[in-house]
């Protein structure tokens, strides 16, 4: 590997994952009384890392990054590292003209969904793409910016300080987030970006539907669940329809439960 390169799988084990890329036990692991395990490092702003992210053919590289953190729960360490999120810049420069980052990240989206990833729509939202998903998004922010739509700077620059991309492929799901300096903010000057590329499995996103209490019955729960979800993105997208969008039905929600996919012929709104 290229130096100050680290490369993840999700579900390694945390000691394979050190093996791998030469890290100690003592320097990078964070050991947590909680039963959490966190996997850790830092690079210099002068002397920036490399993150390689291994999951078959769906594997991306991340540049510019400045630290990451793996975490793995001690009571289930087959499960390995269940959860990654790296920080990272969007150039080696800290200053960066927005429209030099909207570019390097819809061609990074670009380059991701030609890999396979999909964009990923939670149960209850609904399956738009393209412009009519960021039309929606525009008026629902938790509907989250659309990952198969290109940006323009005019919309790059209405998406404020904080902005979220999601997309899966197979059982990893993946979350571009950033956050920019709201005080340089000009579009025709240079802004100040920090990114996170946060990885975890279909599963533990599955977990997180479900209280605490409850989360260890998530599958024998998950089915009700979903059909709720979906007859709320059912509903939706009939109003949707009567205001002239047009919904993708070819869209496929993740392979998750056994159950999978909770097939909508079943719900009625």
């Amino acid at each position: 590997m290229e130096p100050n390169t680290v490369a993840v799988e999700i579900g390694m084990t945390g000691e394979l994952f050190l093996e791998k890329n030469g890290l100690s036990p003592e320097d990078n692991v964070d050991r947590q009384p909680a039963g959490i395990n966190f996997y850790q490092h830092r690079w210099r702003q002068d002397d920036l890392g490399i993150v390689q992210i291994h999951h078959g053919d769906y594997g991306f590289r991340i540049p510019f990054v400045l630290g990451f953190t793996g975490a793995e729960n001690t009571e289930r360490p087959d499960n390995g590292i269940g959860s990654f999120s790296v920080r990272a810049g969007i150039t080696e420069s800290s200053d960066v003209s927005h429209d030099e980052a909207r570019i390097t990240l819809m061609r990074f989206l670009s380059a991701l969904r030609k890999k396979g990833w999909r964009p990923l729509i939670d149960y209850n939202q609904p399956r738009l793409g393209g412009e009519e998903a960021y039309q929606y998004f525009a008026k629902n922010r938790s509907f989250g910016t659309p990952a198969d739509h290109h940006l323009t700077l005019e919309q790059w620059m209405a998406l404020g300080r904080f902005a979220n991309w999601y997309l899966y492929a197979d059982d990893i799901t993946l979350t571009i987030r950033f956050n920019r300096d709201r005080t340089r903010m000009d579009p025709d000057k240079a802004g100040a970006y920090l990114f996170s590329f946060d990885l975890s499995t279909t599963e533990r996103r599955a977990k997180g539907y479900f209280s605490p209490e409850i989360r260890d019955d998530w599958q024998d729960l998950w089915a009700d669940k979903i059909r709720g979800f979906k007859r709320e993105r059912l509903a939706k997208e009939a109003i949707l329809e009567e205001k002239g969008f047009t919904i993708n039905r070819d869209y496929q929600d993740p392979i998750i439960h056994p159950a999978d996919p909770i097939e909508l012929e079943e719900i009625t709104p």
